[in-house]
């Protein structure tokens, strides 16, 4: 019983570690403009390998070949390993300082600290790679001397077959995906690809693909990624998964430990998550209250759910991914901070911005946030963009104009200007009863950069002649 319970959460913890790393290069993918299904194959195949290792299936052998001929770019050049295992972990790493509140590296020292990241590129994959492959070839020569592994439905050439599939499906997705540049098209003939899988490999049978537990996690999983989808851009199409999702999820846990759900506790949870919603378009008290009376609402089914099932731990965990992550993860911002401005619009002009900003408001003033915190500080009466391919905007305060850089979070000069206005590519005019100044924008701009990209000064930069 013991063993079983160590077993179990290993593969919960397994799971958990792929999904979140599948997720990860996923959002890096989308933010560069360009997913790539065969860089996405990495989690995706130790998902598999973890499913049959905990069947005690002779098919693990198939995902494991393929991760370890894959796994094998990693020591090829330092960027393989970079992008695959320290890029995703460090987004993770400065999000969720973010959330927080706490800046665990200085944006004037960020760059530095990727540098020197890099130079631990190669025993950091290895520490990867011996959790990808090595530690489940392992498992699975030990299980095979003990005898402890059961046979496939699919005999050796089929088990071959398969994994020449998966490796030929993701190489063509990815391939569409170069020439055309629609991710949605992609996602589409991927999905489709998929399906055809029990109709090439099983005859058509799917009884028995996946067990009770896989099914759960394939649903879940989906779930989060239709939340990815709806709360990246931080649009008002993320108060359906909002208020629909979180209660989809406690039907589905309900089903897996065999439970009815009923119409009350589904009632509360969809209740509990349009409070929630409407709670970001309140300020300070007000949606301390909303926020607190849907956690409140979320407890009583969980509670119910706890009792009738006497899994204490598991119901903790539903109630945290219930009532905190996933109305979090779906909405796409933290609305537990900055309590004393309430959701505005959407702000989206900003191009490098993929996902859009939040304009948020305090009575007359306003500002900008991003999904962790203020990035704008609530004190303008107007935003203007000046590019939409440069971070730079004009911000009014008693009639009086300045320029503030929205990516490194500060005032690009503490002057005040009457005006400001277009007089050239990538040059404005700031307008001043003390004298009119020129602010010039470099075509290329670096956050990380020690000095501001942006140059004022009292005279009208000559123009470079190509």
């Amino acid at each position: 019983m013991e063993k079983s319970r160590i077993s179990k959460f290993f593969t919960v913890t397994d799971l958990i570690i792929c999904s979140v790393w599948l997720l990860l290069l996923a959002h890096e993918d989308i933010n560069s403009g360009l997913m790539n299904p065969v860089v996405l194959l990495f989690p995706a195949l130790r998902i598999w390998a973890t499913f049959l290792m905990q069947r005690q299936s002779k098919l693990m052998i198939a995902p494991l070949v393929m991760l370890s001929l894959m796994g094998m770019v990693v020591f090829l050049d330092r960027a393989p390993g970079y992008l695959l295992f320290i890029e995703p972990w460090l987004k993770l790493l400065r999000s969720g300082s973010a959330l927080f509140g706490v800046e665990l590296v200085a944006n004037a020292d960020y760059q530095d600290f990727i540098i020197e990241l890099c130079e631990y590129s190669l025993p950091i994959s290895l520490i990867c790679y011996a959790w990808l492959v090595v530690i489940p070839c392992g498992v699975f020569v030990y299980r095979l001397c003990k005898r402890q592994l059961q046979p496939s439905s699919l005999n050796i050439w089929k088990a071959i077959g398969l994994c020449i599939y998966i490796f030929v499906v993701a190489f063509v997705d990815a391939v569409l995906l170069s020439e055309t540049y629609k991710t949605t098209l992609a996602v589409a003939v991927l999905a489709l690809m998929l399906i055809l899988i029990p109709v090439i490999f099983y005859r058509g049978n799917i009884k028995g693909i996946f067990n009770r537990g896989e099914i759960a996690y394939l649903l879940t999983f989906a779930m989060f990624g239709i939340g990815y989808v709806c709360g990246i851009g931080l649009e008002l199409k993320s108060a359906i998964t909002v208020c629909v999702l979180p209660a989809a999820f406690f039907g589905l846990m309900n089903w897996y430990v065999r439970r009815e759900t009923t119409y009350k506790d589904i009632l509360l949870i969809v209740g509990a998550s349009v409070v929630f919603w409407c709670a970001q378009y309140t300020t300070n008290m007000v949606r301390v209250l909303l926020l607190f009376t849907s956690l409140a609402m979320m407890a009583i089914p969980v509670i119910r759910f706890a009792i009738d099932t006497k899994k204490s731990w598991a119901s903790a965990g539903l109630y945290v991914v219930v009532a905190l992550i996933m109305p979090v993860f779906c909405l796409g911002y933290n609305p537990y901070s900055v309590l004393e401005a309430s959701r505005a619009w959407h702000f989206d002009k900003y191009g490098y911005s993929q996902n859009g900003l939040l304009c948020v408001r305090s009575g007359n003033v306003g500002g900008l946030r991003d999904r962790y915190g203020v990035i704008l500080p609530l004190e303008y009466d107007r935003i203007e963009l000046l590019d939409s391919s440069k971070p730079y905007c004009k911000v009014r305060k008693n009639r009086m104009w300045q320029i503030y850089d929205i990516e490194r979070h500060e005032l690009v000069t503490d002057e005040c200007f009457e005006e400001v206005v277009l007089c050239d590519e990538y040059v404005y005019r700031l307008k001043s009863q003390n004298g009119d100044k020129y602010m010039s924008i470099k075509w290329y701009y670096n956050r990380y950069a020690d000095e501001q990209s942006a140059v004022i000064s009292d005279e009208l930069p000559v123009k470079k002649e190509e």
